[in-house]
C-alpha cells in the first residue's frame, strides 16, 4: 500500500507541471520542454546567486584552512534556505491536501499517508537544498581541488541535509497546522505568515554583505560556538571537508531525528486533520437592513472575494504593500536618497530629471497591482448569478475597476509624495507627478479588464490557475512594465525637448487619453462581451 501512495504522489507531482489543469491532457511536447528550460534556468540562476555568496566566503576562509568552518556555515545556509523554501508548501502537502479526507475514510494506515506525504516533502527539499549545496562544491573543488572521496562524500551529504530540512519543516508545518487548526480567519492568517516569510527572505538578502562579513570577522567566535551548541552542523563540516567519521555521526543523528518526528506526527496526524477550528455559535439578532445602490452592492461584493483569498491578495496586491513600505523608507532615509540623486544626476548632466525619474520607480511597482486582471475568470461557474441579476452588466465591470481604484489610490499618492517630499521637488512639479502616477493605475486597472474579458477562464478548480496562469495577468503585467518604459522614454525626449514640467504634461496626456478610450471600450464593447460569456 506504501508503494501505491508514494506511486499517486509522484503522478499528482507530474501532473502538477506536464497536465493541462484545463483540459486534463498532457501537454504538448513543446510546452513541456519550455516548462523544462523555464525551471532549469530559474536553478542555474539561483544556483549562480548562492555560488557567489559562497565565493565571497570561500575566498576568505580556504586559505586561513578553515574548511570545516566553511562548510559548517553552509551545511547551515543550505539548512536555512531549505526550510524557508518549503515550509508553507511543506503544510499544504501534509496537512491541506484535498484527499486527506478521502484516504483517510480508506483502510489505509496513517502512517503510511504520512510516510508517502513525507516522501514528497522530500523531494521537494532535495531540489531546494541541491540548488544551494551544489554550487557550494563547485565552489570548494575551483579553491581546494577536486579529489573523488571528497567529493562522492560530500554529494551523498546532500542526501542527508535534504532529510534534516524535510525533518525541520515537518515539524514547523505542525506547529503552523496546530496554530491554524485554532484560528478562525485562515485567510487573514495565510496573508499575514505569507507576508512575514517574504519580509523575511528579503531582509536576509539585503543584509547578506553585512553578514557574511560579520561571519569573516568573527569566524573564531563563531566556530567555537560550532564546537559546543552546533555540534552536529559541525560533523556535517567536517564530512563534507572530507572527514567519514563526521558524515556517519551526522547521518545518524539525522536519521534518529527524523523517526522520532515521523513518530510524532504518525501519532497527531488524524487529530489534525479532523480537527474543527472552534467558533462561536451564531447568535441571529434581528435589524434593520438599508437599500443600497448598485455600484456599492458590487463593490462590496468584489471587496469580499478579494478578502476571503489569500492568493489574491498576494499575487495581484502585493505591489499595495510595496508601495506603502516604499512610502515609509523612503520618508525615513530622504535625505541620503536626495544626496545620492543629486550627485548621480549631475554627474550625468541631467540635474532637473529627477520627478520623471520618481514617477518611473512609482510606476514600476504600480505595475504589479493586477486586481482587474484575473476578476472575470474568478466569477468562475457563479457567472451566471451575475448575468440573471438585473444589474448592467456595465456597472459589473465597472464594480470590479473601482475595486482596482479604490485599493491602489492612497498606496499609490502615498509613495509618489514621499518621493516628492524627500527630492523637495517644487509643489508643481509634485503635483503633476503625483497626478501621472494615480492615472497610470486606470490605465492598468481598464487594460487588465479589458483582457479579462476578450479572454477568460471559468473551467478552473483552484483559483490559483486564473490569478497566476492566465494570458490576461501575465498580458497586463507586460503591458505595465512596457508602458512604463515607454512613458519614460518620450518623457525623456520631451524634457531635452520643451523642459521637464511639459514632459510631464504630455505623459499626463498620454495616459488620459488611453485611459479614456480604454474605459469607453470597456463600457460598450467589454459589457456586450461580458453579457454573452
Amino acid at each position: 500500500m506504501l508503494k501505491a501512495l508514494i506511486k499517486k504522489e509522484l503522478a499528482q507531482l507530474g501532473n502538477l507541471y506536464f497536465r493541462n489543469r484545463k483540459t486534463g491532457k498532457s501537454r504538448s511536447k513543446g510546452a513541456v520542454i519550455g516548462i523544462v528550460l523555464l525551471m532549469v534556468f530559474v536553478f542555474l540562476s539561483m544556483g549562480m546567486m548562492f555560488g557567489g555568496t559562497a565565493t565571497a566566503l570561500a575566498s576568505a576562509l580556504i586559505p586561513l584552512g578553515k574548511d570545516v568552518f566553511f562548510f559548517a556555515i553552509e551545511g547551515l545556509f543550505t539548512i536555512a534556505v531549505g526550510v524557508i523554501g518549503s515550509v508553507f508548501m511543506t503544510h499544504a502537502i501534509l496537512y491541506n491536501a484535498k484527499d486527506n479526507e478521502f484516504l483517510l475514510s480508506m483502510p489505509i494506515e496513517p502512517r503510511n499517508i504520512l510516510i508517502a506525504r513525507m516522501f514528497t516533502v522530500y523531494l521537494f527539499n532535495f531540489i531546494f537544498c541541491a540548488v544551494v549545496w551544489i554550487p557550494i562544491i563547485i565552489v570548494y573543488g575551483s579553491f581546494a581541488g577536486f579529489r573523488f572521496d571528497w567529493l562522492c562524500l560530500s554529494i551523498l551529504l546532500l542526501f542527508v541535509i535534504a532529510l534534516l530540512v524535510t525533518v525541520l519543516t515537518c515539524f514547523l508545518g505542525w506547529l503552523v497546522a496546530l496554530a491554524t487548526s485554532r484560528i478562525r480567519n485562515k485567510s487573514l492568517a495565510s496573508v499575514v505568515f505569507s507576508l512575514l516569510f517574504v519580509g523575511g527572505y528579503y531582509f536576509l538578502y539585503f543584509k547578506m554583505n553585512k553578514l557574511i562579513t560579520a561571519i569573516i570577522d568573527r569566524s573564531d567566535a563563531i566556530e567555537k560556538g560550532l564546537r559546543g551548541w552546533g555540534w552536529p552542523i559541525w560533523q556535517l563540516g567536517l564530512g563534507a571537508s572530507g572527514k567519514p567519521q563526521g558524515a556517519l555521526i551526522f547521518t545518524l543523528f539525522t536519521v534518529i531525528l527524523f523517526a522520532i518526528t515521523a513518530a510524532i506526527l504518525s501519532a497527531t496526524l488524524i487529530r489534525l486533520l479532523t480537527v474543527k477550528t472552534a467558533a462561536r455559535k451564531a447568535v441571529y439578532r434581528e435589524r434593520r437592513s438599508g437599500q443600497k445602490a448598485v455600484s456599492t452592492a458590487l463593490l462590496r461584493k468584489e471587496l469580499a472575494r478579494f478578502g476571503a483569498s489569500p492568493t489574491y491578495i498576494l499575487n495581484c496586491g502585493m505591489g499595495l504593500l510595496m508601495l506603502i513600505v516604499a512610502a515609509v523608507a523612503i520618508l525615513i532615509k530622504g535625505e541620503a536618497i536626495r544626496n545620492f540623486m543629486g550627485m548621480l544626476l549631475e554627474r550625468f548632466g541631467f540635474p532637473d530629471i529627477a520627478p520623471l525619474l520618481t514617477l518611473t520607480a512609482v510606476l514600476l511597482i504600480a505595475s504589479t497591482v493586477l486586481i482587474t486582471a484575473p476578476s472575470v475568470s474568478l466569477e468562475g461557474k457563479n457567472l451566471w448569478l451575475v448575468q440573471s441579476m438585473p444589474v448592467d452588466p456595465k456597472s459589473v465591470l465597472m464594480a470590479k475597476l473601482n475595486l482596482h481604484m479604490l485599493l491602489a489610490i492612497i498606496p499609490v499618492a502615498a509613495a509618489s509624495s514621499a518621493i516628492c517630499i524627500a527630492l523637495k521637488l517644487p509643489f508643481r512639479q509634485s503635483v503633476l507627478t503625483v497626478a501621472a502616477a494615480l492615472l497610470f493605475i486606470w490605465l492598468i486597472a481598464e487594460f487588465g479588464l479589458l483582457m479579462n474579458v476578450l479572454k477568460p477562464n471559468f473551467d478552473w478548480t483552484n483559483e490559483s490557475v486564473p490569478i497566476k496562469q492566465d494570458l490576461p495577468v501575465l498580458f497586463t503585467m507586460l503591458f505595465g512594465w512596457g508602458a512604463t518604459l515607454l512613458l519614460a522614454v518620450i518623457g525623456f525626449l520631451a524634457h531635452r525637448a520643451i523642459g521637464i514640467i511639459p514632459a510631464i504634461t504630455v505623459i499626463l496626456g498620454i495616459e488620459l487619453i488611453c485611459s479614456v478610450i480604454l474605459h469607453r471600450v470597456n463600457a460598450g464593447f467589454g459589457a456586450r462581451r461580458f453579457s454573452k460569456l
